[in-house]
């Protein structure tokens, strides 16, 4: 570690740390009178900036770091990247410039010399002797023939950073088992209920148009203290220009900007939702002609089930291929008579008299079915379950149908409650009703979903042999109504909650943690348990800080800071603009630190287990970044770097082939740090092309409101139509809510803090100590359930979570939180025994608290979805 001191540390940096963490971009300024164009203005700036990427979190801003005299001084908002952040930087990515000067930042590879997984027993070692001693374990199941013993974690930065460059790895090696964390813990839910509507899911695939919208209801999500710096200034930017509708049990710092603040009951945004679906229907406020056009709402279905009454297969050119699409039955207005919805004119949603038999039976449309669906979830109904008043819950679908465009929230931290799935379908729904999918100021798709689409990408699903989804497929799930069922309905292979029993089974299992922390994840203490299992010989740990899973790891290899290493060229998120960056190297690692970017390191492993491998994960590496005209000059980058073993040489390489290949002037990335190719402009009227066109990633090419990869799914699982993943937006109660709460029970809300994302915040002394406020470091409690406990403000309260453990944590008694809930702010703390430590927040672990909850669709991990006690300690 760094020989300084914490008190001598926060001496030194403190006011001046604030100052900047809260300041202006000092040193820049930006001439906005050039019509078109973002242009840096003359002023002399003292030092270097050199454009890099923050990895402070996984919204990955553009920035430009500020270099005197080869040592980091600020890091600062790239005006140019208009797109996305521009000048605009959070707390946490001022504050990325401490992940170099922190005194804690481990200076070598770190190796087991005694002790069990779970205690403190490291050396620090030579790079070579950490490389080797990992190297070893990975070396004998390769030679054993069986390198599928080897499991993949990928963390919520690491993913966003390194999932190619990991995948490529897991490919070159011959491993089928990649776990990704945001997958399991994050997105699964939504990212599935947008993708079968159509649309791709991940959050840098569909996103609400913040700057064109006129009314935007969100929930789920506190975009005020999120991880999205460039979605939250988008929209703050135009917050006055809409009205903004918060559903939040919690008055986080998102709902406190709104135009109306919905102090909503925990996890039953899908009930309110449905209500306005109910209301849009029963007082005909959708859009029709969207509906028939754009949409399978349509199509003749069975009269008592959902299964189409005919269908055809036909191709269709979509982005230069064909494709085989599904053509499906309506009844078409123009001829009076069934049509296949590819030749007729004027598409019926509900079916006349005369067609209400097809061949002898009975037939309705989607639509139909639909309106019979939601006829039972009225405001009134909802509001017994909301706590929303019904008129509160009429007057918001009725604003919300009348204006033009409207957008709904499309989701980020989406795993929280049982009715994930359903919340965001019934998301889906609302907009396709009131017409506002894939079109200006609605909900559309970015560029990385756009090409998502057009590509007809499937979900991130795990070979079948991957032991991981074997284990996700045995795992027994308990419906609502009590069914039992063997796995989620679509098992994507990418939790781990039933993976240790597996691995007890055989011997020999190698773990490589990349860019992760699964230890304090949600999923935490299943990681524990297996990394204990003695039949895991190595657990591998990649990473920045010495965090918690480096005590359930036998080596520990250290990863420079961003700021010290590049980054291949990649595109921008959430934006329909078409736009490229890179990162370039601002700095050396500080003397005395021994540290190599990820692909260096992967490298490494790769030669010290058997150097032909190096060249082809070169060649993987350049398929899965998507430019496999660069393998050759990707091979002979790696080749180079095995005779230099140089920090930074393959990344540096990697990315000059890439410019090459694809044409991109480097120099002007290198000053700039973006590239502009297509304005958002672009990205709308591609949007505009996808819906018109049928274009959209459904078996039919249109918005699904019915889902046939639903129905598809349900065949193949053999699995009975049930509410969790009923193909039509359907009720699905939180788990909490099956009882009714007792005196001393409350159900866990949590949600981002503005200045803490991940374990890449917590060790940060100043936003650690000066710049989290103290509301934070708290559990928050309603002024009437703490009265009854007699619980006053400040006082010290035990909380006993379902797994049968209890912690001690501070409370704040205040009305911002709904008095069936309890806040508990994500815990960012240390386990015992790696101190020292900047963050000392009285709140207790949240993974330590709940039981296993497998989502039962996706088989995500849930994180809401809980109650615990409360006494007066």
């Amino acid at each position: 570690m760094v020989d300084v001191s914490r008190r001598e540390f926060l001496k030194a940096v403190g006011a001046a740390g604030v100052a900047a963490a809260i300041g202006s971009s000092a040193g820049l300024s930006v001439d906005r009178s050039r019509a078109g164009s973002l242009q840096l203005a003359a002023e002399p700036v003292d030092g270097e900036l050199v454009p890099n990427v923050c990895r402070m979190c996984t919204a990955g801003c553009s920035i430009l770091v500020r270099v005197r005299d080869g040592k980091p001084e600020r890091i600062m908002g790239n005006p140019r990247a208009e797109i996305l952040n521009a000048s605009a930087v959070c707390a946490r990515g001022n504050m990325g410039i401490m992940r170099v000067l922190n005194p804690d930042r481990p200076r070598k590879p770190l190796v087991r010399t005694s002790g069990t997984r779970g205690s403190w027993g490291f050396q620090e070692a030579g790079w070579g002797e950490a490389i080797a001693r990992a190297a070893e374990a990975l070396r004998r199941i390769r030679e054993e023939g069986r390198p599928d013993k080897l499991i993949i974690i990928l963390g919520e930065v690491g993913c966003a950073t390194y999932h190619p460059h990991a995948v490529a790895f897991a490919k070159t090696f011959k491993t089928p088992n990649v776990i990704s964390i945001p997958l399991s813990t994050c997105i699964m839910p939504k990212g599935v209920a947008w993708g079968v509507t159509g649309l791709a899911g991940k959050h840098t695939e569909v996103v609400p148009d913040y700057a064109r919208t006129r009314y935007f209801l969100s929930f789920g999500r506190n975009l005020g203290g999120a991880v999205a710096v460039g979605q939250t200034r988008k929209a703050g930017r135009s917050v006055r220009r809409y009205k903004l509708v918060v559903l939040d049990p919690r008055l986080s710092e998102w709902a406190a900007k709104a135009d109306e603040w919905i102090q909503i009951r925990p996890g039953t945004d899908l009930a309110f939702l449905l209500a306005m679906i109910n209301v849009v229907i029963e007082e005909r406020l959708y859009d029709g002609d969207y509906l028939a056009r754009y949409t399978n709402a349509p199509m003749v279905i069975s009269g008592d089930g959902y299964a189409p009454a005919k269908t055809r297969k036909i191709k269709k050119s979509i982005a230069g291929k064909e494709v085989e699409l599904v053509d499906f039955l309506v009844y078409d207005m123009a001829s009076k008579s069934f049509r296949w919805a590819s030749e007729a004119k004027a598409p019926a949603l509900e079916l006349p008299e005369e067609a209400r038999e097809l061949e002898g039976r009975k037939v309705r449309t989607v639509f139909e079915a639909l309106a019979e669906h939601v006829k039972e979830y009225t405001p009134e109904w909802a509001a017994e379950i909301t706590g929303v008043p019904a008129e509160t819950i009429r007057r918001i679908a009725r604003e919300f149908a009348a204006t033009k465009p409207a957008a709904v929230e499309t989701g980020w931290n989406t795993n929280k409650y049982w009715n994930g799935f359903q919340l965001y379908r019934a998301a889906a729904v609302l907009a396709a009703l009131t017409g506002n999918l894939l079109v200006p100021g609605g909900v559309v798709l970015s560029t990385a979903g756009i090409k998502s689409v057009l590509g007809r990408a499937k979900p991130p699903i795990a070979p079948d042999v991957s032991i991981v989804k074997k284990a996700e497929v045995s795992t027994e799930i308990v419906l609502s109504d009590g069914t039992r069922v063997k796995g989620p309905l679509l098992p994507l292979g990418h939790g781990y909650l039933g993976l240790a029993e597996a691995l007890k089974k055989e011997k020999g299992w190698v773990i490589l943690v990349v860019g992760a922390n699964p230890a304090k994840t949600f999923m935490g203490g299943v990681f524990k348990e297996i990394a204990r299992l003695p039949t895991v010989e190595a657990v591998i740990d990649i990473g920045y800080s010495v965090d918690d899973t480096v005590l359930y790891s036998d080596v520990f290899i250290p990863e420079c800071a961003y700021t010290e290493r590049s980054y291949n060229i990649h595109g921008f998120p959430f934006t329909t603009a078409k736009a490229l960056r890179a990162a370039f190297k601002a700095h050396d690692p500080p003397p005395g630190v021994e540290c190599k970017g990820m692909l260096e390191i992967l490298l490494d492993l790769l030669a010290a287990v058997d150097e032909k491998l190096v060249e082809k994960y070169a060649e993987v590496l350049a398929e899965e970044l998507g430019v496999p005209k660069c393998a050759g000059a990707f091979a002979e980058a790696a080749r180079r770097y095995l005779a230099s073993r140089r920090h930074d040489s393959f990344t540096a390489a990697v990315l000059e082939a890439q410019a090459r290949c694809m044409g991109v002037d480097l120099e002007k990335l290198k000053r700039e740090g973006v590239i502009l190719i297509k304005p958002e402009e672009w990205g709308l009227e591609m949007n505009r092309r996808i819906l018109e066109n049928g274009w959209l990633n459904t078996p039919t090419g249109k918005v699904e409101i019915l889902p046939l990869k639903i129905l598809g799914l349900m065949k193949k699982r053999k699995f009975p139509l049930k509410p969790e993943w009923h193909p039509l937006p359907t009720w699905v109660p939180p788990r909490w809510l099956s009882k009714q709460l007792a005196d001393d029970e409350f159900t866990v809300v949590t949600g981002k803090v503005p200045t803490m994302s991940y374990t890449s915040t917590y060790n940060n002394p100043l936003l650690a100590t000066k710049l989290t406020p103290p509301e934070h470091k708290r559990i928050w409690i309603h002024p009437s359930r703490a009265a009854g406990l007699g619980i006053r403000d400040g006082d010290i309260v035990e909380v006993c979570g379902e797994s049968g453990k209890c912690f001690k944590a501070r409370v704040w008694v205040t009305e911002a939180v709904h008095p069936d809930a309890v806040y508990i702010p994500p815990h960012y703390g240390p386990e015992p025994g790696l101190e020292p430590r900047f963050y000392e927040a009285e709140v207790p672990p949240l993974a330590e608290l709940t039981r296993d909850i497998v989502e039962p669709v996706t088989g995500a991990h849930l994180m809401s979805d809980f109650r615990v006690k409360i006494r007066k300690a």
